[in-house]
């Protein structure tokens, strides 16, 4: 009875680490970075990242920053 108990935990631990490891983490699949001088001196930094979501979804993070 000890060792048929022991054998199905070992089996839960086993197959629910996979989805411990899979799931909850966002990575970053683009990111794109652009320096533009601008007409008056100075210049734009745009960068543009998209990331993959744990659900398959995408996501876009962009910032553009201005220098005089």
């Amino acid at each position: 009875m000890k060792t048929l108990l022991i054998k199905s935990l070992v089996t839960a631990s086993i197959l629910t680490t996979p989805m411990l490891f899979s799931g909850g983490c966002t990575r970053e699949v683009a990111h794109t970075e652009t320096d533009k001088p601008n007409l008056l001196g100075g210049s734009t930094h745009e960068e543009k990242t998209v990331y993959q979501n744990p659900d398959g979804s995408y996501t876009t993070q962009s910032e553009k920053h201005k220098t005089n």
